[in-house]
């Protein structure tokens, strides 16, 4: 699995920095990040490997994590997301809304992005519900000075709310 990883984090680090030396903007890749690479020890280090290897600054770099992952072992994660802050990587909660939210770990976890799952997305032109909550979620991110992705905007109605 560690390989795997490792490969997952490499292949759109090169990919992204051989579309930036041809001049095809300064584009930013995301990566889901396992449970299992960051509780490993060298996270950090293996990123520094990467990011030498590929030539990619680390600000254009974001590591996604689910919720459920940052609670599995608090102490771990926090190490590893500030160890990763310092180089200057920037840190996004994937699918959030779902599973273990908790309000906490946004004051706990140095999160530069929320990613508002695709199952309130994806009917918010037709519930009142999913809005409320995304609208929620949004002003909240805001005013923690966060930025907000809207994860299956496929319809002009979503893209427009």
């Amino acid at each position: 699995m560690i390989p795997i990883g490792e490969f997952v984090l490499k292949t759109p680090c090169e990919d992204v920095k051989a579309l930036q030396d041809i001049g095809l903007g300064k584009a930013r890749v995301a990566v889901n990040i396992s449970a299992r690479q960051l509780n490993q020890l060298d996270l950090r280090q293996r990123l520094v490997k990467v990011l030498l290897n590929s030539g990619l600054a680390p600000n254009f770099v974001e590591l996604d994590f689910n919720e459920s992952i940052l609670i599995t072992n608090e102490t771990t994660a926090m190490r590893s997301l500030h160890g990763l802050k310092t180089l200057g990587i920037q840190v996004a909660i994937d699918d959030f809304g779902t599973g273990y939210s908790s309000l906490s770990y946004l004051e706990k976890f140095p999160i530069d992005c929320i990613k508002i799952n695709q199952n309130f997305i994806s009917k918010i032109d037709r519930n009142s519900t999913n809005q409320v909550i995304t609208s929620g979620i949004i002003s909240m991110a805001h005013q923690l000075d966060m930025r907000v992705i809207a994860e299956g905007v496929e319809t002009q109605e979503g893209l427009a709310f």
